[in-house]
């Protein structure tokens, strides 16, 4: 979310100082924003240039989660390599959180600045393969929809367009409710 917001105008950064996990949390978050000068600039992704590269974080937290995150991770990229798709993946491993647990986001990134994503997180009872396999097929359903956004930040971004200068026009993926949506200030 936080790059789209920046190319309408937010100055911010966003630091994960502590993650936090399903069912304890007690992640930490350090948020640093500047004042806003005037209205945000309008939104507009309705076309994507070429898909550039896939990116991963993968985190597990303690040395327990760690094999849950790798196998989500090996699940996921066996989907994606199916469809063709490789990823360059980025692991951090931490001991800070207060429990343990493991989580894996995947980002496709596209020339002209859309970037779609999709997550998973462990918890007990889920299979990491079966975690891994969905955030794979959510990536893949929503890139074969033309998309300019995903699903989660197709719901974010509406606050911020709506007072935006001008309007704000985004490709959604199909299999929501419609497949473009408008924000007209």
């Amino acid at each position: 979310m936080l790059p789209l917001l920046r190319q309408m105008g937010v100055q911010a950064e966003l630091v994960m100082c502590r993650p936090g996990y399903v069912p304890r949390g007690g992640g930490i978050l350090l948020l640093t924003m500047k004042p806003s000068q005037g209205l945000l600039a309008r939104g507009d992704t309705r076309r994507a240039g070429p898909r550039g590269e896939l990116n991963w974080h993968r985190l597990a937290s303690h040395p327990e989660s760690r094999a849950v995150a790798r196998r989500m991770a090996d699940a996921a990229n066996a989907a994606l390599g199916v469809a063709e798709y490789g990823a360059q993946i980025e692991i951090r491993e931490d001991a800070e959180a207060l429990q343990r647990g493991a989580g894996l986001a995947v980002f496709a990134h596209f020339a002209g600045g859309c970037r779609l994503r999709a997550d998973g997180s462990g918890a007990l009872g889920r299979p990491a393969e079966v975690i891994g396999e969905r955030v794979a097929s959510s990536l893949l359903t929503d890139l074969k929809s033309g998309a300019t956004l995903d699903h989660f930040a197709a719901d974010q971004i509406i606050p911020f367009a709506a007072p935006a200068d001008g309007e704000s026009r985004f490709r959604i993926p199909k299999h929501r409710a419609c497949s473009e949506q408008r924000v007209a200030r």
